[in-house]
């Protein structure tokens, strides 16, 4: 799949989301990214794995965690 010529900006990103986030942490869990996304948790660690959600993703202890704001820009603006 070719790049995007007119990349998302932030601002069109987040106005897409702000009722699903309006109150949220920027920090997200893999369920929480993956509800307004509308895929499973399953799909979210395969992106992960993949190397999607590289430039959002950090541990937490053991546990997988997403920086919301980079997540979705990496899923809206990356040719998969």
């Amino acid at each position: 799949m070719a790049r995007r010529t007119n990349p998302l900006t932030p601002d069109e990103i987040q106005a897409a989301f702000c009722e699903h986030w309006a109150d949220s942490s920027p920090v997200l869990t893999p369920g929480q990214l993956a509800m307004p996304c509308r895929v499973s948790k399953k799909t979210i660690y395969g992106w992960s794995s993949a190397g999607r959600l590289d430039s959002a993703k950090f541990r937490a202890g053991k546990h997988l965690r997403f920086w919301r704001d980079r997540a979705l820009i990496s899923l809206f603006n990356n040719p998969w």
